[in-house]
């Protein structure tokens, strides 16, 4: 297969699917998707352990074992930073129950409670494409997708309320 080389810019638009703790998408009344563009950065943090090295030298100094396992990924972290925040997606990403509005009221949010971390969910998102590349030989905008299939542990960072924007 030959490789494709493109110039990612910008983040265009998310989506996260909710999953059962298999890591399968929940299908039916529990199902859950959101797609938004309402998001200031997502950062990926890869997680590497470091493979064993095994060195012995001989008596003269010189080395007589020299091998090194292979390093190997244990996880990516992701860092989403949103400014449009969707209380779907939180609930999404959190398991948290969604806090919904009743006649008269208005507002949603979210219930935090205690206990582990246990939501699964996948998140994939598309860059454009820039540069000469950018629009495939019909003229149609190409995008990078990135995909992160079976994603859970998440936890909400700080949420600051004052006389300025909030970002989650």
């Amino acid at each position: 297969m030959a490789g494709k080389c493109a110039s990612p810019i910008k983040g265009r638009v998310f989506r996260i699917v909710k999953l059962s703790d298999c890591g399968v998408p929940v299908t039916g009344a529990s199902s859950a998707v959101v797609v938004s563009d309402g998001f200031v950065s997502v950062d990926y943090s890869p997680d590497y352990e470091e493979g064993e090295e095994f060195l012995v030298k001989k008596a003269n100094g010189a080395l007589c074992i020299n091998d090194k396992d292979p390093n190997e990924l244990k996880r990516v972290g992701l860092s989403i930073n949103l400014c449009n925040i969707d209380f779907d997606a939180v609930a999404i990403l959190t398991g948290e129950r969604l806090l919904t509005t009743s006649v008269g009221a208005t507002g949603a949010g979210i219930a935090l409670g205690e206990g582990p971390l246990t939501a699964r969910f996948s998140f994939e998102l598309w860059q454009n494409v820039a540069g000469a590349g950018a629009c495939d030989p019909s003229g149609n905008q190409q995008y990078i997708y990135w995909a992160f299939p079976n994603v859970g542990n998440a936890m909400i960072g700080d949420y600051t309320v004052e006389n300025g924007p909030s970002t989650l």
